[in-house]
C-alpha cells in the first residue's frame, strides 16, 4: 500500500448528528488520523505549522471552546 492510499479522504469523514461542535471537531480529527496530511479526492493536502510548544490539538480545542461560548 502506498502512502497516498493510506491517507484519509476528508470527503469520507462522518459527523455525529446530535454532537456539539467541539465533539464533532474532535471526532473529525480522530477520523483523519493525520491532521497535517490528508486527501481531498485525488489531491494530497499537506499542512505545515510554525514550531511552537503549543500543539495543534490544544490550539483547535481552545479555539473551538472560545467559539462555542459566543
Amino acid at each position: 500500500m502506498t502512502e497516498y492510499e493510506t491517507l484519509i479522504d476528508i470527503r469520507t469523514v462522518k459527523q455525529r448528528e446530535k454532537s456539539s461542535r467541539v465533539d464533532n471537531a474532535l471526532f473529525f480529527l480522530e477520523q483523519i488520523k493525520d491532521h497535517t496530511k490528508f486527501r481531498v479526492d485525488r489531491d494530497v493536502v499537506e499542512i505545515k505549522f510554525n514550531e511552537t510548544d503549543r500543539t495543534l490539538t490544544t490550539a483547535l480545542t481552545s479555539y473551538l471552546q472560545q467559539k462555542c461560548r459566543v
